[in-house]
């Protein structure tokens, strides 16, 4: 058994995105509520969503007949303290950029990874190949 911590940061690339709603949005320039078009295309910049994931959790190995090697398997699973950040609240509201992070929001989640590898071990050192599924749990709520 051992114990886990690690940092996982992602930022979204320049793309579009495609949605259909209904509704309307606040703007606070004006005081009043405007209507939203039913579908709306919108070029996203880089880093439009900045999401960090910080893990802590317990993995277990069963240790397989060795060969030469020594082949293993695990399993883990722990919390996540998650980060989102953005300039913007949500794609609606890309026009109202003032430079802050209008989304900073932390959330508490759960993960769990798999792993298969081999070890293969020296007298001072040690090698191994490892494959390990990542399962991380990362919700957040956009436009709020």
């Amino acid at each position: 058994m051992d114990f886990e911590m690690s940092l996982l940061a992602h930022h979204t690339l320049e793309q579009k995105a495609y949605y259909n709603f209904e509704g309307q949005i606040y703007n606070e320039d004006y005081n009043m509520y405007v209507d939203l078009p039913p579908a709306l295309e919108i070029d996203l910049p880089t880093h439009f969503l900045m999401l960090h994931s910080m893990y802590m959790g317990i993995n277990a190995y069963y240790v397989l007949p060795n060969f030469g090697v020594t082949p293993y398997i695990g399993a883990g699973g722990g919390a996540l303290l998650n980060s989102i950040q953005s300039q913007y609240p949500g794609p609606a509201n890309l026009v109202q950029e003032d430079g802050a992070l209008a989304l900073d929001a932390m959330e508490l989640n759960w993960g769990y990874h798999g792993m298969v590898g081999f070890r293969y071990m020296r007298e001072k050192s040690f090698y191994y190949v490892e494959l390990r599924p990542t399962f991380h749990n990362f919700q957040y709520e956009s436009g709020l």
